[in-house]
């Protein structure tokens, strides 16, 4: 696969070669030369840490000889492009347009248009011996402007494409030397790609804000053409000025949540501290805490540097909560401005006869986070006397962090899928190469969706091989830890050890609870396939996220329902929000009667399970409600391990498979050595691929065996809890069938624990559900 640093220094060379070399020329080709010089610096580095295959220096460059010649070529290009004078800055329309732009020169970027309406108002064409205009003498300034629009349009192009993951694996799998094609980060270059088209879009605003803004205001009673850009006279102009300012600019407060996924919007309710800045998976302790823990350490009482340091950390927290506030307020006041010209601007465009409102709606959820975060600023200053200001919004504030992976995805399709279909409406003649790479894309969401509807396997419970579940301690401690997922292999399913594929069950999640039939409704999350491709079950090793505290506590009053044969639907009595989106459990026991819909009960809680006990003595037993979709799959299993154990009939939990996707396996078979490396619980990626490797090893001759160094390393034991018992029955499986000695000549496995207490221990009995052919 294509690394991320090369791949960074190649994207950058071609964006500045299809845009501002083209169009700025000498500028920006100096620029490349420079981009290309490091790219040369950063091949020679990488061909010095050769292999010790190539002893000296001049054979290690022969070796890379192909990779050191492509930046050197490129730049002898552009030199003699520099010296022949093709790249010479235009000064007429003519020049310009004959860089190969993919849209005719607009008027107000021409000089000399005051007295000539018919042009100035896009009614005839415009000659090619018309002059550029300059903006305070500068010439630069609109092939600028062109060479930052034609980058974005590169970009918006290319950006779907690292995400085409089912196209990417067909392609692979037809041609597997062509994994090299593939990035190794998909989803950084994705990122990449939207950074660069952002970044593109707030210059280009900028400058084009500035230049034209400045001109206007200075030179709009003598020459009124320089206000067209404002208050466009043609109908080209008036489009394009409702597509930029009325659609795509409140469309980028959208789609960026996913782009900075990794930061969770703070809570809404009183914080601990005033640091907006904490990622949400991350566990970080208030500054007196770590000011007391270093005192201990050290030995002494710091009581004045506690103060101190206290007092400081306040005045920080209070800084960076101001400078966010005046942030928010600067996106108010543009959102505000937004809305009042989307509102004035109205059917202004024919393509856009409407009031677009993603401006308003811009300005409600700042106008929403601002109002938020200053009644929990007013909350920290008086103290917990005053907790009410905070207490409901903690609701809201748990519900973003649960769901915001959701929320940020789908606000993320939402605004490009608009912004690309608008932009396809009303300049198709600008955006129609867009079509191509976009046409891909939903082409590639297709085949996904194709496969979801056609891969529909059940969960296995109770059979040879199964699912089962881990928790953490035991008894009113339990809490959901790990799933070990197994289903059965839907017919036509083909895979290769190392791949990894979406999951989708109904139970565990839904947009707007849509139906399991509408599969690109359903909540989708990537996994890896612990199983190797000779296997007629697909295994999953899934850890469970936000498994904390219990939804329901003890003597809590919660409404429930009956939802379906086998599910209830609870809401807690006092939080306003289970009545929007009430949580959905498994139940166990007999099915209740009509009279219990909407019925009130007193919970009690037992671990895993909550104790449901009607006015009337009525009593049910269901599972302990998760927020995320993997403690909703954790509950299923368990529920389903219940009912199996008490002799009832399992009813089918029917799983949707999107995929497979990864181009890892082919990269493995194409050496006869490899190293398999796991971290956590990623093993199942590296730990299939072993087992794919041991069935394969059983029939090769010895010297034809694939050698493997297989690393695992984790935080802590518990993580060894599911994976390694799979490990222990693949290794021991080869050594019944073969010789322990056979396996320590080709399979070195080495495991690094980074942290353990006194206490911890590793107990390990696979059982009959890991090796189904041991004998007691």
């Amino acid at each position: 696969s294509i690394g991320s640093n090369r791949l960074l220094v190649a994207l950058s060379a071609l964006l500045l070669a299809a845009g501002p070399v083209r169009f700025v020329g000498v500028p920006a080709a100096a620029i490349l030369i420079v981009v290309l010089f490091v790219e040369l610096l950063m091949e020679l580095c990488r061909a010095s840490e050769q292999s010790s295959r190539f002893p000296g220096f001049i054979e290690k460059l022969k070796h890379s000889a192909h990779r050191l010649a492509l930046p050197l070529v490129l730049a002898a290009v552009l030199v003699f492009a520099i010296r022949g004078g093709h790249l010479s800055l235009p000064s007429n329309v003519g020049e310009l347009q004959g860089k190969g732009t993919f849209l005719p020169v607009p008027p107000q970027y021409v000089a000399g248009l005051k007295d000539l309406p018919a042009r100035r108002f896009g009614h005839i064409p415009i000659e090619d011996r018309f002059q550029l205009d300059t903006f305070f003498g500068l010439r630069s300034y609109v092939p600028l402007i062109y060479g930052i629009m034609h980058t974005n349009l590169w970009a918006l192009c290319l950006l779907p494409l690292p995400v085409c993951y089912g196209l990417q694996a067909k392609l692979v799998s037809s041609y597997p030397k062509w994994r090299g094609c593939i990035p190794h980060h998909p989803v950084w270059l994705h990122r990449t790609l939207g950074y660069i088209l952002v970044g593109g879009l707030l210059v280009a605003a900028m400058v084009w804000l500035v230049f034209q803004g400045l001109n206007c205001f200075v030179s709009q009673l003598s020459d009124p053409q320089v206000c067209d850009a404002f208050d466009p006279k043609a109908a080209a102009g008036k489009d394009v000025f409702v597509l930029r300012f009325h659609i795509v600019w409140p469309l980028m407060f959208f789609f960026i949540p996913l782009m900075a996924f990794d930061r969770y919007p703070d809570s809404w309710g009183a914080p601990q501290s005033l640091d907006d800045s904490r990622p949400f998976s991350r566990s970080v302790a208030t500054d007196a805490e770590s000011t007391r823990l270093l005192a201990d350490a050290e030995g002494r009482s710091g009581a004045g540097m506690h103060n101190e340091e206290e007092k400081l950390s306040a005045l920080q927290h209070l800084l960076r909560f101001l400078h966010h506030r005046l942030v928010e307020v600067c996106l108010a006041v543009a959102a505000l401005a937004g809305s009042a010209l989307a509102f004035l601007g109205s059917g202004s465009s024919a393509f856009v006869p409407l009031f677009v409102p993603f401006w308003p709606i811009v300005l409600f959820f700042v106008a929403v986070q601002i109002m938020v975060k200053f009644r929990s600023f007013v909350a920290w200053l008086i103290g917990p006397a005053f907790g009410c200001l905070s207490a409901r919004s903690g609701e809201w504030s748990g519900l973003l962090k649960n769901a915001w992976w959701e929320i940020a995805y789908s606000s993320h399709v939402f605004a490009f899928t608009v912004m690309v279909a608008f932009a396809l409406l009303i300049r198709l003649q600008v955006f129609w190469p867009a079509l191509f790479t976009w046409g891909l894309y939903f082409y590639d969401r297709k085949l996904c969706v194709d496969a979801a509807s056609r891969n529909r396997t059940p969960i296995i419970i109770g059979q040879k091989k199964a699912s089962y579940v881990v928790n953490t301690s035991e008894g009113d401690g339990a809490r959901p830890s790990h799933v070990r997922l197994v289903l059965k292999r839907p017919e036509g399913f083909q895979y290769k050890a190392g791949q990894w594929v979406h999951l989708a069950l109904h139970h565990c999640g839904a947009h707007c609870g849509m139906p399991s039939w509408l599969s690109p409704m359903l909540h989708w999350h990537a996994f890896s396939l612990a199983s190797a491709e000779h296997e007629e079950e697909l295994e999953f090793h899934i850890a469970v996220c936000g498994s904390g505290q219990p939804i329901v506590d003890d003597s809590m009053t919660v409404t429930a329902s009956a939802q379906g044969d086998h599910f209830l639907r609870l809401s807690r009595r006092g939080h306003w929000l289970d009545w929007f989106f009430p949580h959905r459990v498994p139940y166990l026991g007999v099915k209740p009667d009509s009279t219990m819909s909407g019925a009130t009960y007193e919970a009690s809680t037992s671990g895993i399970y909550i104790d449901l006990v009607g006015p009337d003595g009525t009593r049910l037993k269901a599972m302990q409600p998760q927020l995320q979709w993997t403690g909703r799959l954790w509950n299923t299993v368990q529920w389903m391990l219940q009912m199996n154990g008490s002799g009832d009939e399992i009813p089918a939990q029917i799983v949707q498979i999107m995929g497979p996707y990864g181009s890892l396996p082919y990269t493995c078979d194409a050496h006869n050595a490899v190293m398999l490396i796991g971290a956590g619980v990623g093993f199942p990626s590296t730990g299939s691929m072993l087992r794919n490797i041991l069935e394969d090893n059983l029939s090769r001759p010895v010297e034809e065996k694939k050698a493997v160094c297989f690393m695992w390393t984790a935080t802590k034991v518990d993580q060894l809890l599911l994976c390694f018992p799979s490990l222990l029955v693949d290794l021991t499986r080869y050594a019944h069938k073969k010789s322990l000695q056979e396996l320590q000549s080709w399979l070195t496995i080495k495991i690094f624990i980074s942290s353990f207490d006194a206490g911890d221990f590793l107990s390990i009995d696979p059982g009959k559900h890991l090796f189904p052919e041991s004998r007691e």
